[in-house]
């Protein structure tokens, strides 16, 4: 069976630029840089479930990591020794080339291609049904071409009713009225004027 595509992403939680950590980052200078370069990093990071493999095609994990996201080796080398400093890189002794980083593993998220396109259509369907619920109040649905319009004479829902089932006995032909909700508050303000 083929696999399907898997989409990633990371979601930065709300005070992400408000933490102890990225405001220190800011405040240092090249700090924007610096914070853009963590976030690039996360990225990176977003299909191995946030960790970081030091996979030997370089001379150094920070050498590697700004060859794939394309900046300076040295100001990776200094994200890196920060994230080290504020204890946002997890290290495993069983494998000294894994790198958790703390933030990513936090605010990563993904989901099947499938399950996007079951999201889309269930949404796709809410909205359809949500648009369709106020159409019908705002529209009527022709029958027949032989429709009763409701004329200003007509003082109550049961008067359009009798002059409907009037109409049906004298005609040959059979013919079906709607009455809209607007029909309706129309003829409650009349009454309501006439009290």
């Amino acid at each position: 069976m083929a696999k399907g595509k898997r989409f990633f992403w990371i979601k930065l939680k709300e005070d992400f630029f408000n933490s102890i950590e990225i405001r220190r980052l800011l405040n240092m200078k090249n700090g924007a840089k610096y914070v853009i370069i963590l976030q690039k990093i996360m990225l990176s990071t977003v299909r191995f479930e946030g960790y970081l493999t030091y996979q030997g095609y370089e001379k150094s994990l920070a050498d590697q990591i700004a060859l794939v996201i394309d900046e300076k080796p040295k100001d990776v080398d200094f994200v890196l020794h920060y994230l080290d400093d504020v204890n946002w890189l997890l290290q495993y002794a069983e494998n000294p080339n894994l790198l958790g980083l703390k933030p990513a593993i936090e605010c990563l998220g993904s989901e099947t291609d499938s399950a996007q396109r079951m999201r889309n259509y269930r949404t796709k369907s809410e909205r359809r049904a949500n648009f369709d619920a106020t159409m019908c109040e705002k529209s009527v649905t022709m029958l027949r071409d032989n429709v009763t319009l409701c004329t200003e004479s007509d003082t109550s829902v049961t008067d359009i009713q009798r002059k409907n089932k009037i109409e049906s006995d004298n005609s040959d032909t059979e013919f079906v009225s709607e009455i809209t909700l607007a029909d309706i508050k129309r003829l409650q303000e009349q009454k309501n004027r006439q009290a």
